[in-house]
């Protein structure tokens, strides 16, 4: 009986010494990488920067990979570096889409694929130019561009289309869907 119950503490034991979550932070912006000994898991809490066109930006997410496989990876969330205060409460995404519509107070556009938010691919958008923080972005801009929108999620009345209260910025994607 004594030998049972000393091989169940050592394989306790052994298994908090193996599993236990270590710390480590990343020189890409602030990502922390928390592992283990045993390599079972490595769970990143990302935090990069990146560019975005002219604009220096901060992609915020989580990655998962179990025995080195990954098992989930989700950017959730990216603003211009620099203006957090933007997104209020760092709700900010973006969606690539199509303008259908140019007017004097509004902007329609075509979703092109599912946004890093909640709006899904082919839903018509729109917003007004004159509002987007960012307004240089909204130069020049014509019927049948490739844009890329970031906005805030949380700020959409729903509308047809659905109307957009805060956007950022708005940019122009090359023949590969990269911005400008």
């Amino acid at each position: 009986m004594k030998k049972k119950l000393v091989i169940a503490g050592a394989v306790i034991v052994l298994l908090v010494v193996l599993l236990f979550p270590m710390k480590s932070y990343k020189d890409d912006g602030g990502s922390i990488v928390y592992f283990c000994l045993s390599n079972a898991y490595h769970i990143t809490k990302i935090k990069t920067f990146g560019n975005v066109g002219q604009t220096s930006t901060i992609k915020e997410g989580w990655r998962v990979e179990l025995f080195g496989k990954e098992v989930y990876y989700n950017i959730d969330r990216e603003y211009p570096a620099g203006q957090k205060d933007w997104s209020e409460g760092n709700f900010t995404c973006y969606f690539n889409a199509i303008i259908t519509e140019i007017n004097e107070d509004s902007i329609v556009l075509e979703t092109t694929e599912d946004a890093m938010g909640t709006i899904r691919r082919n839903t018509p958008v729109a917003f007004d130019p004159a509002e987007v923080l960012a307004e240089q972005t909204v130069q020049e801009l014509s019927v049948g561009d490739a844009v890329r929108v970031m906005y805030n999620d949380k700020r959409i009345r729903v509308e047809n289309p659905l109307w957009l209260e805060v956007v950022f910025a708005v940019y122009s994607l090359d023949e590969d869907g990269k911005p400008r």
